[in-house]
C-alpha cells in the first residue's frame, strides 16, 4: 500500500515539474531486479532522475537481466539502474552486467546499482560502474557519470 500512495503522490507531482528549466541529460532505464518485489526507494530514484533532466523509463520490480538490456535498447538508454532490496536478489545485479558482457554491450552503457544490502564493494566485485546508498546520492552519481561520459 505504501509504494501505491508513492506512486499516486508522484503522479500528482512529476507534472508540476517545469520541463522548460530542466537541463535535458541522458535516458535511464530503471528496475528492480528479478525476484524482488521493494520499488519505493526506486520510484523515488526515478523521480529524482526525472527532476534532473533524465529521460526514465521505469520497468517497475521482478524485472528479468535481459529486459533491462532490451529496453536500453529500445528507447537509446546511456545508463541503466538496477535496485535490490534483498540479499538473496543482489545477484540480480551481477545478472545484468553478465548479460551485457554476454551480447557484447557492457562499455555502452554506464550500470548503477543500489538498494539496502548493495555496497561499493559488492558493486566493484560485479563490475558496476558505480553503487549509490540513497536515492539522492544515486541522482548525485548518475549526474557525474552522464558528465563524464559527455566529455569522452
Amino acid at each position: 500500500m505504501s509504494a501505491d500512495a508513492m506512486k499516486a503522490g508522484m503522479n500528482i507531482l512529476l507534472p508540476k515539474v517545469s520541463k522548460d528549466r530542466i537541463q535535458k541529460r541522458g535516458i535511464a532505464v530503471v528496475g528492480t531486479v528479478k525476484g524482488d518485489i521493494h520499488e519505493i526507494g526506486k520510484n523515488i530514484l526515478s523521480a529524482l532522475l526525472t527532476a534532473a533532466g533524465f529521460d526514465v523509463h521505469d520497468l517497475g520490480c521482478d524485472v528479468q537481466a535481459s529486459e533491462f538490456v532490451r529496453r536500453a535498447e529500445e528507447v537509446g538508454a546511456n545508463m541503466i539502474l538496477a535496485s535490490a532490496l534483498m540479499t538473496t536478489t543482489l545477484p540480480g545485479q551481477k545478472d545484468i552486467l553478465d548479460y551485457l558482457a554476454s551480447v557484447g554491450k557492457r562499455d555502452k552503457y554506464v550500470v548503477l546499482v543500489g538498494g539496502g544490502p548493495t555496497t561499493a564493494e559488492w558493486s566493484e566485485e560485479i563490475g558496476a560502474d558505480g553503487y549509490a546508498e540513497t536515492a539522492v546520492d544515486g541522482v548525485k552519481l548518475a549526474l557525474k557519470m552522464f558528465e563524464e561520459r559527455r566529455k569522452r
